[in-house]
């Protein structure tokens, strides 16, 4: 139909449109049953296809509503135009349903705009539209894509319960009040690049299917993102924005916060951020780009003050580097394997602990191995410990506790001559001199236990560092 017997038809009220529609929806099924319908773009439709399509469309493009616009229940069968259409006052579409393209291109809402329950079975393009009163996308159904690319929300614009079953683009769009994304779902690509939200910017309940990007959008107000679920890549690379609050965000593969700026700094509220798990799952990325993807989020949760998150994204781009950046024939990569062995990256206080004990268990039987008593040598009758004056399994624990901590004040040295003349006995003193030495001599300690005692002074200083440099980071964190 042209504008003219559209506005014709619309002025006829709701109970003939519908049975117009109806009547339209009847004959589409006929041509279907009698394979007469063909699906697809207009230039493969055959005759009777394209005379429906004729028929069905209805254009209210550039009209003028200067009264309150209200088409509840109305029923589309074909294309709806309403491009360059100006609403001076309300505009009301509750339960309305769109079976064919819906066209709000440069459409002027000047009043209240409400679309409740409204079904969108095709593409619905509102690119260049203008929303100069509050609107309201309540309980929308969009089965195909949708386009708010370059249109303007001049007041407060919400979408609460919306369905986007396919793309939803928000390139190049202005929100000008508050903008709120409410237990809402998409399922195809989001796109928010270079949109700017004057106000606050609420992401709240959401579930994002597909790839998201907020690329280069700017934000004045405080960007929110809360119960939240992210299953694809999401991008916030060279973002803007006065803050980010995210609580309770499940991102299933590594988020991009690349050259992000926040004037205040962000804050990051069980935020699951798991760098074994991102690191495998993530497809879509370069792998090469891990990590300088996990040193960004460092950066922000440094500036965020949250160094638990702090610890997690070191985690993540040591690990992302390994096997990219880090080859098995440098010296970082085994660097980076030890201090995840030894400490989990400086978040873990048990395992320092667990390794000094193996280290100093592992050196005293190796101190105890060396002593005749184990090492199948002929026994002197000069050691003491074979004189039941003491036990050289205990005496090698303390000279292994003693290495490990030198500077603890652990045995005086009379304590360990005891110790060495235990374990590897004393030089033999020949009785039949004349003049027999009356200084006693030291216990010959063999030249693999000194060089051990050195190693171990190695091994552990390095533990205790690890440990030290653990607790500082859990005290920091509590």
């Amino acid at each position: 139909m042209n504008r003219r017997q559209t506005l014709d038809l619309f002025n006829r009220g709701l109970a003939k449109w519908n049975d117009w529609a109806d009547s339209l929806s009847l004959e589409k099924r006929q041509l279907q049953n009698a394979s007469e319908w063909v699906d697809g773009p207009s230039q493969t439709w055959n005759v009777p296809t394209r005379q429906w399509h004729e028929k069905a469309k209805v254009d209210f493009s550039g009209h003028v509503f200067d009264q309150p616009a209200d088409f509840s229940r109305f029923r589309f069968p074909g294309d709806a135009v309403f491009a360059s259409a100006e609403f001076k006052s309300s505009a009301d579409f509750f339960e309305t349903e769109f079976c064919e393209t819906a066209d709000f291109a440069e459409a002027s809402l000047s009043h209240t705009a409400t679309f409740l329950g409204v079904t969108f079975r095709r593409h619905a393009n509102f690119s260049f539209a203008s929303f100069d009163g509050p609107a309201a996308f309540t309980s929308v159904r969009f089965h195909r894509s949708v386009g708010f690319s370059h249109a303007i929300f001049n007041f407060d614009a919400e979408f609460d319960k919306t369905k986007f079953a396919a793309d939803a683009g928000f390139i190049a769009t202005t929100f000008s009040g508050r903008a709120v994304f409410h237990k809402s779902t998409c399922m195809g690509k989001a796109t928010f690049y270079v949109a700017a939200f004057a106000d606050d910017a609420i992401i709240d309940n959401m579930v994002f299917c597909e790839r998201v990007s907020f690329d280069q959008a700017t934000f004045k107000g405080p960007f929110v993102i809360s119960h939240t679920s992210f299953e694809k890549v999401s991008s916030f690379a060279t973002l803007s924005a006065k803050t980010l609050l995210l609580s309770d965000v499940d991102f299933k593969q590594l988020p991009d916060f690349s050259v992000a700026h926040f004037q205040e700094p962000p804050l990051f509220s069980q935020v699951s951020l798991s760098p074994r798990r991102l690191n495998k799952t993530t497809e879509t990325l370069p792998r090469q780009d891990f990590p300088h993807i996990w040193r960004s989020l460092r950066l922000l949760a440094i500036q965020g003050h949250d160094h638990q998150l702090e610890l997690q994204c070191l985690k993540g781009e040591i690990t992302a580097r390994r096997g990219e950046l880090d080859k098995p024939f440098h010296l970082r990569f085994w660097a980076g394997w030890l201090y995840q062995i030894f400490s989990d990256f400086g978040r873990s206080m048990a395992l320092p602990l667990f390794w000094l004990i193996v280290s100093i268990g592992v050196f005293a039987g190796v101190y105890a191995g060396q002593s005749p008593q184990y090492s199948h040598h002929s026994l002197a009758a000069s050691v003491p410990c074979a004189s039941a004056t003491g036990d050289a399994r205990i005496a090698a624990l303390t000279l292994s506790i003693h290495n490990a901590f030198p500077f603890a004040g652990i045995g005086s040295s009379g304590k360990l001559d005891q110790v060495y003349a235990c374990l590897y006995g004393t030089p033999s003193v020949d009785a039949s001199a004349a003049n027999p030495t009356p200084i006693p001599l030291s216990p010959p300690i063999p030249d693999s236990v000194a060089f051990l005692g050195a190693l171990q002074f190695l091994v552990s200083a390095v533990i205790l560092f690890l440990l030290v440099l653990a607790i500082r980071n859990w005290f920091r964190i509590k």
